[in-house]
């Protein structure tokens, strides 16, 4: 039978630090509700959807275990730095998949009860994810050349890549394929002059030449993500039509 671990760090410092051991994220696994924007539309039954675009419900994670210290006095000191702390950002990182984490923050902390000594206590801590999809704790970087399909390998949600070309030529038109080599998005880059390199941010929606913000290079086409729904038997793709690509993302995960 697995055994699982879990961890919670709350301002980047393990909790262990103060006398909290972890035991146990019961609704590790379970995934976030999802929503999409709808309207009503009078004389017709239900709604309508109006995007494809999904939402998701925050969520909020219980974690389990209990504060330990060497003394009464010693446990109302280690109570007192871990609430403290509380006041800064709480990373989730659970189960099997230590590459992963969920971000958010200490809503609750609950003590259902004190052992006999009062030196050490059952914990409950509640942590509230705005956004509650789990990332890779570390970012993926795919390198090549101009003209060839790059493989882009994603988690079970959408990836927003950074694609960095340099020494393009105008126009640069970076596509987006999926598994199959089907085109499924185009974004053209049409800019003056020779610059160094030319970077387009799909999660921030900007474009900058050589280090210089301009949107307006963006002159046919869209922004897009890596999707999984794209990767049903292999990996989407980018490909860019001038210099050298480096595509930077993170992998995400429902």
């Amino acid at each position: 039978m697995p055994v699982y671990s879990f961890a919670l760090k709350i301002g980047g410092v393990d909790v262990t630090t103060y006398g909290v051991i972890v035991s146990d994220l019961p609704n590790n696994w379970d995934a976030p509700a999802i929503s999409y924007p709808e309207v009503q539309i009078p004389g017709r039954r239900g709604t309508v959807r109006t995007s494809a675009k999904r939402q998701y419900a925050p969520t909020d994670y219980v974690v389990k275990g209990n504060l330990i210290g060497t003394s009464p006095s010693d446990f109302e000191s280690k109570r007192d730095a871990l609430h403290l702390a509380t006041l800064g950002d709480a990373v989730l990182i659970g189960g099997n998949q230590t590459a992963r984490q969920r971000t958010g923050s200490v809503t609750s902390i609950q003590y259902p009860q004190l052992y006999p000594s009062a030196a050490q206590a059952p914990i409950l801590i509640t942590v509230h994810c705005e956004d509650p999809i789990a990332y890779a704790t570390s970012a993926t970087t795919v390198t090549g050349s101009s003209g060839s399909d790059l493989a882009c390998a994603v988690g079970s949600e959408d990836s927003f890549p950074v694609v960095t070309a340099t020494s393009p030529t105008s126009p640069l038109v970076i596509t987006y394929k999926n598994h199959a080599g089907t085109t499924i998005a185009t974004a053209t880059i049409t800019f003056p002059g020779s610059p160094a390199t030319i970077v387009v941010d799909m999660l921030l929606q900007r474009v900058t030449a050589a280090g210089v913000r301009h949107d307006e290079y963006l002159t046919a086409g869209d922004f897009f993500a890596l999707s999984p729904v794209d990767a049903v038997g292999g990996s989407p793709t980018v490909r860019i039509s001038s210099g050298s690509a480096s595509i930077v993302y993170t992998q995400a995960f429902r």
